[in-house]
């Protein structure tokens, strides 16, 4: 069976529990001594779901053949440098700076106002000169999520 999909099955079943149903499956990394399991929240995740997640995984996979004796498993959220990878995902970053690259190749530096279905509301800064006077505005952009390739969470813009 293939470790990734065993491991998909076994978290859906898990995130079926009344106190784990916030949480979901990111993606999986499998070598084969290390087994990376990335997992996210609706509101964030803390380094206790990550043990839990990680306990119960474990019984699972020390069954399987296939595996060395000798596995690492490594229960974790994304972290900053992984893009969004679900609309889910979106919520917990409100009010942050997002940059977006879009399925069309555009690169999109805005900030996360609000989410209106799988429409994402961005606020973007920029520049308009009148004269010789510079003002700063800003400007409401709308972008559904089928739209977009990759996001990254950014510190500032």
């Amino acid at each position: 069976m293939d470790i990734k999909a065993y491991i998909a099955e076994l978290l859906e079943k898990k995130f079926e529990e009344d106190d784990f149903s916030d949480y979901f499956l990111i993606r999986t990394k499998s070598g084969p001594q290390r087994i990376q399991v990335f997992i996210d929240g609706d509101r964030g995740i803390s380094l206790g779901v990550c043990t839990k997640i990680s306990r119960y995984l474990e019984p699972y996979l020390d069954q399987l053949e296939n595996l060395r004796d000798d596995y690492i498993l490594e229960v974790s959220s994304p972290g900053i440098k992984e893009p969004l990878a679900y609309l889910r995902q979106y919520p917990q970053h409100l009010g942050r700076n997002l940059e977006i690259l879009t399925k069309s190749g555009d690169r999109i530096k805005a900030k996360l106002v609000d989410i209106l279905g799988d429409e994402l509301i961005l606020e973007k800064k920029y520049i308009e000169k009148q004269g010789k006077k510079k003002l700063k505005k800003t400007k409401k952009l709308v972008m559904k999520f089928n739209e977009v390739e990759k996001t990254f969470v950014k510190a500032s813009i």
